[in-house]
């Protein structure tokens, strides 16, 4: 049975310290660490909005210590303070022989690819607002606009 992420972070978010909690919050790393092994970009990024800035950090940490291939995808959602920055700058680093150009070039397309995936599957008006603040407003995604059904 497919766990619902967006309702288990509502309960999760709703309750006080308790046992209960507890529980929830064992689930959520339950889930977090099966979409890392599995490598599901989608659902990767979908948890992503409901994370903090620490358990975000620490999950794109994990993403690129299980499976180095992400550097780029992990690099397209972090910033150069993140504990999750380094390691993936050091892989793009060497697999691309220092161009920082073509790093650049490839964690957008790939961003950008992965984003267009997530817009397949997810495409309520919140999901939609995420992936706008995730871009900043990116050109192809307002130029998309109407494929998306109006809803950015």
């Amino acid at each position: 049975m497919k766990v619902n992420l967006k309702d288990l972070f509502e309960q999760y978010n709703s309750l006080p310290k308790s046992p209960e909690r507890t529980k929830l919050g064992k689930k959520i790393r339950k889930e977090e660490k099966k979409l890392v092994d599995e490598l599901d970009y989608v659902e990767i990024i979908y948890i992503l909005q409901f994370l903090g800035d620490y358990d975000k950090d620490a999950l794109l940490l994990d993403l690129i210590n299980k499976h180095p291939e992400s550097s780029l995808f992990v690099l397209s959602l972090t910033k150069n303070g993140m504990h999750s920055y380094t390691p993936a700058r050091k892989i793009a680093m060497h697999e691309y022989e220092n161009n920082e150009e073509a790093i650049d070039r490839d964690s957008r397309l790939i961003f950008d690819k992965k984003l267009c995936a997530f817009l397949s599957k997810y495409n309520s008006k919140q999901d939609c607002a995420y992936v706008r603040t995730l871009t900043d407003g990116a050109s192809w995604l307002e130029s998309n606009r109407k494929s998306l059904r109006g809803l950015i």
